[in-house]
């Protein structure tokens, strides 16, 4: 969705709006769906670095998301598909 801020602020992007919509994403707010949507993410992808950087992340995708794959490496939901009923 964005680079690496640093490099976006020396070339003197405005990605401050960009970046709290990612973060109200990947913290899992309570519009998280709605700043899915607006960046046009389908898909999220959960690691290592996800974790340490977004570590108060509620992870709403995790009950409410259809889980695509995962492994040692993360794990892979698919907005658009609801998790399996059991």
């Amino acid at each position: 969705v964005m680079g690496y801020p640093g490099h976006l602020w020396t070339e003197g992007f405005d990605y401050n709006d960009l970046n709290n919509r990612l973060n109200a994403l990947m913290n899992g707010a309570p519009n998280w769906r709605e700043a899915a949507q607006s960046l046009g993410v389908r898909y999220i992808f959960w690691g290592q670095d996800e974790k340490a950087n977004y570590q108060a992340s509620t992870r709403p995708w995790e009950t409410t998301a259809f889980l695509v794959a995962s492994g040692d490496w993360g794990a892979i939901y698919d907005l658009a598909v609801p998790p399996p009923q059991h």
